[in-house]
């Protein structure tokens, strides 16, 4: 567990000027705070099994207003970008014998809250979303091999872009993904 508090003076935030010309600069902005509480556990609850679980609740805000020349509406009390209240992951994974090599099967679960995009008129939200992962594959002293999907349920979540910034350009997670790894260590 961990619980932490930061005060920021001169915070370097990426502004964007939101006329013509369009373009894209980082600045130093007034002040700004971060508070939250971290949970983090692993358990190995039976022979072959591992389950972690990650939680964090987050409060990031401005507590002075953008300078005025920054061209961006940044005020006090404003969360800062892309920042979630809420995010929390969950992992499991078990391990078997096959042959000469360990199996295994796994998976992992990542929730992101919802959060708000950069300092511009107007800023854009972007969802909470929830990203699944599976695994499956043998392993050795130094071989490992194994089949994945990422994005399982392909969810199509908006990560940045938009208002603000360019309104018809959007950056999404990657969709389902699918494929093989085989790697050897030295």
């Amino acid at each position: 567990a961990s619980v932490y508090s930061i005060d920021w003076r001169d915070i370097q935030i990426g502004l964007f000027q939101s006329a013509p010309p369009f373009f894209s600069y980082t600045d130093n902005a007034s002040r700004a705070k971060s508070k939250g509480i971290e949970l983090s556990l692993a358990s190995r609850p039976v022979d072959g099994l591992s389950v972690s679980l990650w939680t964090a609740w987050n409060d990031s805000q401005l507590t002075e207003n953008l300078p005025a020349n920054a061209n961006n509406p940044g005020r006090d009390g404003d969360r800062l970008p892309y920042s979630a209240r809420f995010s929390a992951a969950f992992s499991l994974e078990q391990a078997f014998p096959v042959g000469a090599w360990t199996g295994f099967l796994g998976g992992s679960a990542n929730y992101v809250g919802r959060r708000e995009g950069e300092f511009s008129a107007p800023r854009q939200n972007y969802p909470s979303y929830t990203k699944v992962d599976v695994r499956a594959g043998v392993r050795s002293d130094a071989w490992n091999a194994s089949f994945f999907v990422n994005n399982l349920t392909d969810r199509r979540s908006l990560l940045s872009g938009g208002a603000g910034i360019f309104p018809f350009s959007f950056s999404y997670i990657q969709p389902r993904t699918a494929g093989i790894s085989v790697s050897r260590g030295f």
